[in-house]
């Protein structure tokens, strides 16, 4: 599938499953905004592609997706940078040690 020119947001993009779909979305011709509250992750997984894509069509902000005010600045952030957002890839998500525990409220905030 072809997504030239199409604009993605990928949370959690520094690593694992968001690294790797970021990667396909490049490797297809997408403009890939990466966010991720790890900013030494995010900042290498930036160079890697980086140098193995058009630099042009990366960037990266450290974002704590659970925060609206950081969300916010990352989807301004592709505005201002792509001229807009095609597709979200929502992978951050917050960790609990046992979801049996876990208050309904909290589903929410996942």
């Amino acid at each position: 599938m072809d997504f030239k020119n199409k604009v993605v947001l990928v949370t959690g993009g520094a690593r694992g499953i968001g690294k790797a779909v970021a990667k396909i979305f490049l490797e297809r011709g997408a403009k890939v905004s990466i966010c991720d509250i790890n900013i030494e992750e995010g900042a290498k997984t930036l160079q890697e592609f980086k140098e193995k894509f058009d630099e042009n069509n990366v960037i990266f902000s450290q974002c704590d997706v659970s925060k609206d005010e950081d969300f916010e600045a990352v989807y301004n952030e592709c505005e201002n940078q792509f001229n807009g957002l095609d597709i979200l890839v929502n992978n951050a998500g917050i960790l609990h040690k046992d979801l049996k525990k876990m208050e309904a409220v909290n589903f929410v905030r996942i």
